[in-house]
């Protein structure tokens, strides 16, 4: 779908886009219940041969929204032989665009989670912390109304406890 002058929905229209990336995994387990994990991914999206018919704008070249330019993952987390349970992470996300236009945007940003519990085969219970260190970042955006734009944001810090069953 594509947005017309007036910020409303139009027709739907057929665009020619590019992507190429690459992502990179490891895991390290240096003792037994230890695990190191690192993971980065980089994709260069953007539109080829894109013109909004509603408006008449060429957007060719502009990034492809909701597709981060980067992403990383660092994360250490061990299960003991007892069931103690600890994990660590740090997730991080390159520049992201909202819309196709490439006005609304989130420039890189990470979060940090922690989670330390015990756990068995059939149950276990956690505390947890999301976005440790409170994070402001937009996970949606548009414009509506034009020319102002809307945007959701992601979750504040957040903390609980999570008990699961496998029964």
């Amino acid at each position: 779908m594509q947005f017309d002058a007036s910020g409303f929905f139009g027709r739907v229209n057929n665009v020619d886009l590019e992507a190429t990336g690459v992502e990179l995994e490891l895991t390290a387990k240096p003792t037994k219940g230890l695990d190191f994990i690192a993971a980065i991914g980089y994709v260069d999206s953007r539109y080829k041969n894109y013109l909004n018919t509603e408006t008449g704008i060429d957007l060719s070249d502009n990034r492809v929204p909701l597709s981060p330019q980067f992403t990383y993952n660092l994360a250490a987390q061990y299960r003991s032989p007892g069931g103690i349970f600890a994990r660590a992470e740090l997730r991080g996300y390159g520049l992201t665009y909202f819309d196709d236009d490439n006005q609304i945007k989130q420039s890189p940003y990470a979060v940090f989670n922690a989670r330390i519990g015990y756990e068995q085969p059939k149950y276990g219970v956690y505390l947890y912390a999301n976005n440790l260190f409170d994070t402001r970042y937009i996970t949606s955006g548009f414009l509506f109304p034009p020319p102002s734009g809307t945007v959701g944001f992601g979750d504040p810090f957040t903390f609980g406890v999570q008990v699961r069953s496998n029964l």
